[in-house]
């Protein structure tokens, strides 16, 4: 199976917000914490949903709810654990379009699960000064989707890793945008260039400050 990731939204959960600091230098960069760079490791934790599209079986496509946990410190970042919104590891998925193509069928129940987490991020100056937040091959190896239907398993892995736009929002937090520049990824069914993101996320503090990121 081949997925594009369509959309991820990490809510707030207490009154926070996330900032980040654009640089010139991508080394400069930096979250910040009510405007203040974070020089620490700082827990962030978010709710999201997630669609998936499987550009081989003529855009089958279904939705997940998640629950991220990360912690970010200066321009780097770690996210540490991806589950459903009630703790497991292993995240049920609704089918939003059913392609004919498709080998489950219509009714099935589709199974995506993070893995080698943790995943490394990173603050980066991407094409025209844009300030983006790179998803790295590192931690415990290549970020990847193990997703499951029925008796069909497939595996798709960011091996250069990906990225996403950054917009800070204003008393809220950061705004990740998945879009026409991120990075696509490989899955051992459908291969290189197969798994796409688009959408966006808000990242925010798990404690009453305003993040940011520059």
């Amino acid at each position: 199976m081949r997925s594009i990731l369509k959309g991820m939204l990490v809510m707030l959960v207490s009154t926070l917000s996330i900032g980040v600091l654009a640089a010139e230098a991508a080394s400069a960069h930096t979250w910040t914490k009510n405007g203040v760079p974070i020089t620490k490791a700082t827990a962030v934790k978010g709710k999201a949903t997630l669609k998936f599209e499987e550009r081989d079986n003529s855009g089958e496509s279904y939705e997940c709810g998640i629950m991220q946990k990360a912690a970010v410190d200066g321009a780097k970042g770690e996210i540490t654990s991806i589950t459903s919104t009630a703790g497991s590891n292993v995240i049920s998925c609704a089918q939003v379009h059913h392609a004919a193509a498709y080998p489950c069928g219509a009714t099935a129940k589709i199974e995506v699960e993070a893995g080698d987490l943790p995943w490394d991020t990173e603050l980066v100056t991407g094409a025209g000064s844009e300030l983006r937040d790179t998803i790295k091959a590192g931690g415990k190896g290549s970020p990847y989707w193990h997703i499951k239907c029925e008796s069909t398993a497939n595996t798709c892995a960011y091996e250069a890793g990906t990225s996403t736009g950054m917009k800070n929002l204003a008393g809220v937090g950061v705004e990740a945008l998945f879009d026409a520049k991120s990075e696509l990824g490989t899955c051992t069914v459908g291969g290189a260039g197969d798994l796409a993101i688009t959408g966006s996320e808000v990242i925010a503090l798990e404690v009453p400050f305003v993040l940011g990121a520059s």
